[in-house]
């Protein structure tokens, strides 16, 4: 650490353009995507948790909820899959997990936006349409 900066040294994980970095506001994990499928989650030291693939074909957007328990990717397809990104209670790192899914457009989804409690989240789609889901949610990782 140099003048309050953390700086890893992470080898080429992706093999195409980021598209999406983002930190957690619980600070317990980073996100990153690439515009092709992969999602990577990383711990606060650099050391990759979990790589996903986001089967979008090509990823348009990636982020993290306000509440830290949810990453999500947008992209070619029209369906929106959100992911659980889940901790032991002793804070050690357990899995990512399919929470639930974002559907109804008939084109590939631009963007995804939560509001700061996560219990909207909006979609906007190549399809010209916005769309408004109340995701208020008790899913919990088991």
């Amino acid at each position: 650490m140099l003048n309050g900066v953390f700086e890893a040294s992470v080898a080429v994980i992706h093999d195409s353009d980021v598209i999406g970095f983002d930190i957690a506001n619980n600070g317990k994990f980073m996100m990153s995507c690439s515009s092709k499928t992969d999602m990577v989650i990383w711990d606060l030291k650099g050391q990759q948790l979990n790589r996903l693939d986001t089967y979008l074909m090509s990823t348009y957007s990636a982020k993290i909820s306000p509440c830290g328990r949810f990453v999500v990717a947008t992209g070619f397809t029209p369906d929106v899959k959100v992911m659980e990104v889940c901790f032991a209670k002793n804070g050690e790192f357990k899995q990512v997990t399919k929470a639930f899914e974002l559907t109804g457009h008939s084109s590939g989804v631009y963007d995804v936006a939560f509001d700061v409690d996560t219990s909207h989240v909006a979609t906007i789609s190549k399809d010209g349409t916005w769309k408004l889901y109340h995701t208020k949610s008790e899913y919990c990782c088991e």
